[in-house]
């Protein structure tokens, strides 16, 4: 058995670890999410991929023909009237460029909710809260209505934290980093993420009590065969340049307002009364 050094907090610990006892590290590798799962190859006749081959082209002619039928039997197209029109779904986000503005899906909760009462009959009721251990709690206020949103942070950075809101009357819950940013009452979040020199800041917001992702932007080095460094940046997995990284995250997070950061290395508020 080997000593080698926690990549988090550098103590020495067993290479057959799975975990590192001192800071909870997480050292078993994670694929990332763009690998794809490994499939079987299977051998097939060329016979059979003919005649395959000649069924599709059967029935994606025949599908064209029933369309054309029908559209040929409809006669002109009619014009939308205004109700209609307002009945179709917009998109959440107006504009994908700036990432300014978010549409309101759902009315404010009742500010007189007791929203103290609720969280914690929510928590004392499910079982995963009573076999995790928690650092600590506290409330921030993300988006636009006076009902604070629950952040409880686990005991180890690679657990993370659990998200608790109140969307129409009701708890809602989600999961998210150690390490979290917010605007104020924008309804704007950044989580952060970090792993193996690759660096992860989630920009999202809340619908319906759960966290909807605006932008993964991903900064990384890379080294070539001179040892030469250089940084990668990506975002939602498309390769862009630096510039490009920092102007998706101004326009989507730091330009909408000034941000609050909350960690699980805060000062945060005991859990003890809560089961």
């Amino acid at each position: 058995m080997a000593l080698i050094n926690c990549p988090e907090c550098g103590n020495q610990i067993s290479d057959t670890a799975k975990s590192c006892p001192h800071c909870g590290y997480i050292l078993k590798n994670r694929k990332r999410k763009t690998d794809k799962p490994h499939c079987p190859q299977f051998n097939i006749s060329k016979n059979k991929i003919i005649i395959a081959s000649v069924l599709v082209i059967v029935v994606f002619l025949a599908i064209i023909l029933i369309i054309h039928k029908k559209r040929s039997n409809a006669g002109p197209p009619t014009t939308l009237n205004d109700s209609v029109i307002e009945q179709i779904e917009q998109p959440t986000i107006k504009n994908s460029e700036d990432c300014v503005k978010i549409d309101e899906d759902e009315q404010p909760s009742d500010n007189k909710v007791d929203y103290e009462s609720l969280y914690k009959k929510y928590v004392r009721e499910h079982e995963d809260f009573k076999q995790m251990e928690y650092r600590g709690w506290m409330y921030a206020f993300i988006d636009n209505d006076d009902i604070p949103e629950l952040v409880i942070f686990s005991e180890y950075e690679s657990v993370g934290s659990c998200l608790l809101t109140i969307a129409n009357g009701q708890v809602k819950e989600d999961h998210t980093t150690w390490d979290i940013s917010y605007i104020p009452r924008k309804n704007r979040i950044k989580s952060f993420y970090g792993q193996m020199g690759e660096v992860h800041d989630y920009i999202e917001y809340l619908k319906s009590g759960k966290l909807q992702r605006i932008a993964d932007i991903e900064r990384g080095h890379s080294w070539d065969d001179d040892g030469g460094e250089s940084l990668k940046c990506f975002i939602n997995g498309k390769e862009v340049s630096e510039s490009e990284a920092d102007k998706k995250e101004n326009e989507c997070f730091n330009n909408i307002g000034k941000s609050i950061k909350i960690s699980g290395g805060d000062n945060l508020r005991s859990m003890e009364d809560w089961f």
